[in-house]
């Protein structure tokens, strides 16, 4: 009997009161019943939850968009086929915690204005591609511009 009142204190959270050989009981057993005491309610410190950094506001005239001649073949007046790869600075303080896409335009080309993307990776890090063109002549000398941005 006495392991039903261990029981039914551990399952129930009931108090068992112990009585001696009252009330034709045996002793030992529980003559009463009652529910715990009220406790106060546990208390828990508040958790601080971190509130996100801002993503800085990132524009195009924050960046400056070169181009490095990787190679050039000149056909006398019929111009030259030259290779091009973008060399991308930011000129801010820091964006390392953004991916952006910088979309900027190569002039120079023949037949107008291409449109190229690079990819801002990680810190001061880019994914560019070689841009390839053909001038109208060898005195064109290839630009580029950045005309957009958007980050993520």
């Amino acid at each position: 009997m006495r392991i039903r009142a261990i029981i039914a204190t551990v399952l129930l959270g009931l108090t068992v009161t112990a009585c001696s050989s009252t009330g034709g009981q045996a002793p030992g057993i529980a003559s009463s019943l009652t529910a715990p005491t009220s406790a106060a309610a546990p208390t828990f410190a508040p958790v601080a939850v971190p509130t996100p950094k801002p993503k800085p506001v990132v524009t195009a005239q924050d960046f400056k968009v070169d181009l490095k001649v990787i190679s050039k073949q000149c056909f006398g007046s019929a111009g030259c086929n030259v290779m091009v790869e973008p060399a991308i600075t930011y000129l801010g303080t820091s964006i390392s915690e953004v991916a952006c896409d910088l979309t900027y335009s190569v002039s120079g080309d023949e037949s107008g204005e291409i449109i190229e993307t690079a990819e801002h990776v990680q810190g001061s890090s880019y994914r560019v591609q070689q841009t390839a063109l053909s001038t109208k002549s060898t005195k064109v000398v290839p630009a580029a511009t950045m005309s957009s941005v958007t980050c993520r």
